[in-house]
């Protein structure tokens, strides 16, 4: 990277001309002295320029090929515009959160209204979309060979964030990260530059990339996704969540099957799945699926090959272009957590690319009040490696007793361990999570634990995984207390921390790194 053109040496010519340059300054700060003395007694105020000497925003290496990318992309996505008199809308309210039984036949929801002709709009532009696609496919950027991990964050999830990597470098991976912004409001100086790269780390911006490619495109929320993994430098890819960690180093996942053969792996929610039976017909899938047959998507975790599924990503990105309208609604119906997460599987399925769904159920993470209140916070998703073993071997995984409707809180034993966690609500931040009445302190005031006790966090995770969850939350309390740009203000972030952690596990970690989560 260059230095700042101030700072920058110009060996051999300051040494031919010194004389002359010397002369020239000498006159050049004189006319200066001569100009500021006529300024200082004028009527007109006049407005400094500050000279920017700080050096660039780093970019990405692919910056090129990716606005070369974008551009061939955007004009195909613009050029397919669903373009509806009526988009799909929801006409008859009905109860969406049902927790998934892969042993019921569960009805498909059928709750919303298109006209005919918006319908025959839909499939037309769909179809003339993956054409387009395969006559003239764009080039999708990335470094061949390599794998890593991608996540995406705002501003004020920056606290968040650091702690995931932090728990991700507590399983020895080493495995490069590279964190999507949305625009420079999101890019906090301090850690992008000197916090991050210490965890092997780095910060992209993804209005760099629109900007170079002046497409002037507006996205937001769950368009970021996608986005990330389209830009991102990697051709194999885990993304994340900022809130979501692996327990363990994940480089064996993408080493050993499912992901070596499909090249996609997808985790399930706790609900059935709620497509409308528009979207079959707009995207010619052919049978309508059963809704026994898998859960909705969480998308806290995805995995993907770019190289394998780089015509489904592409149509994922149009799906979530026009998400908001069109897609989301025709996906989910209005069922919890409508967005993106059904757009990245249903890519694929559309495409006949071969993705695996994991099986095994999402485990709720929480602790039930000493008035009988549960507090949920976090869930836990398994292990693909482990869930694909055990459905070649017994098929899919049915929990008896009603399943997930029994009780979705109950933390059953499995054959298939835990992998990830994704601390969704609230969020983890150490300046603001002690706001909130629970999950950190029970009603009688008293600070508990928010998720298992020690023994049942050994026997899931093999370790206490709590307990060094809160370490790396009272580390970055303690450690950048003054250096994240959204807690300017706040104090006493390390000090209140650390006293909760005394509280709850009654004394201080070892100064040793843990090497509990190595497996």
């Amino acid at each position: 990277m260059l230095l700042p053109l101030s700072t920058r040496k110009l060996p051999g010519l300051w040494h031919r001309r010194k004389a002359s340059l010397v002369g020239t300054l000498l006159v050049l700060l004189s006319l200066l002295f001569f100009l500021q003395n006529r300024w200082h007694g004028s009527s007109v105020e006049t407005a400094s320029i500050p000279i920017d000497t700080k050096p660039p925003r780093p970019t990405s290496p692919l910056l090129k090929n990716q606005t070369t990318f974008w551009r061939d992309l955007y004009l195909i996505i613009l050029n397919n515009d669903p373009n509806c008199d009526k988009p799909p809308e929801v006409v008859v309210p009905q109860k969406l959160d049902i927790g998934y039984d892969s042993s019921h036949a569960h009805p498909r929801p059928d709750v919303m209204f298109m006209e005919s002709a918006d319908v025959t709009r839909m499939r037309e532009a769909h179809t003339n979309f993956i054409n387009d696609l395969r006559k003239t496919p764009p080039k999708m950027p990335y470094e061949p060979g390599t794998r890593g991990i991608v996540m995406t964050a705002g501003f004020n999830q920056l606290p968040v964030m650091v702690i995931s990597i932090r728990m991700l470098r507590r399983t020895w991976s080493l495995l490069p990260v590279e964190v999507l912004l949305a625009d420079p409001s999101d890019y906090d100086e301090e850690i992008c530059d000197n916090v991050l790269p210490t965890l092997n780390a780095k910060c992209l911006v993804l209005s760099d990339i629109f900007q170079a490619a002046e497409t002037g495109v507006s996205i937001d929320k769950y368009q970021y996704k996608i986005m990330a993994v389209l830009f991102s430098s990697f051709e194999e890819v885990l993304l994340l969540d900022s809130d979501a960690f692996p327990v363990y180093n994940p480089l064996t996942l993408f080493e050993q099957e499912p992901f070596k053969s499909t090249g996609m792996i997808v985790w399930p929610d706790f609900w059935y799945a709620s497509e409308s039976p528009y979207y079959f017909e707009i995207a010619k899938t052919g049978d309508i699926p059963l809704l026994s047959s898998r859960a909705c998507v969480e998308s806290g975790q995805l995995m993907y090959s770019k190289s394998k599924h780089s015509m489904s990503i592409m149509l994922a990105a149009y799906y979530n272009l026009y998400g908001p309208t069109y897609y989301y609604p025709l996906l989910s119906q209005g069922a919890p957590g409508q967005g993106d997460k059904e757009t990245f599987a249903w890519a694929a399925a559309a495409l006949n690319e071969e993705f695996y769904p994991v099986r095994e159920h999402v485990m709720a993470l929480g602790r039930f009040d000493s008035n009988g209140q549960y507090s949920g916070s976090a869930m836990a998703q398994h292990d693909p490696i482990a869930d694909y073993v055990y459905m070649k071997t017994h098929g899919v995984p049915v929990h008896p007793g009603g399943d997930i409707l029994d009780n979705p809180f109950d933390i059953r034993p499995s054959q298939v361990r835990p992998f990830f966690i994704h601390a969704n609500f609230p969020k983890f931040d150490p300046s603001t999570i002690f706001n909130f009445a629970s999950p950190t302190h029970d009603t009688d005031g008293s600070a508990v634990r928010c998720w298992m006790g020690e023994e049942r966090a050994t026997e899931l995770f093999g370790f206490d995984v709590e307990r060094a969850f809160w370490e790396e939350i009272m580390g970055t309390a303690c450690e950048y207390e003054h250096k994240f740009g959204c807690w300017k203000g706040k104090q006493g972030i390390c000090e209140r921390t650390t006293q909760h952690f005394l509280e709850v596990f009654h004394e201080m970690p070892n100064q040793s790194r843990p090497t509990d989560s190595m497996s």
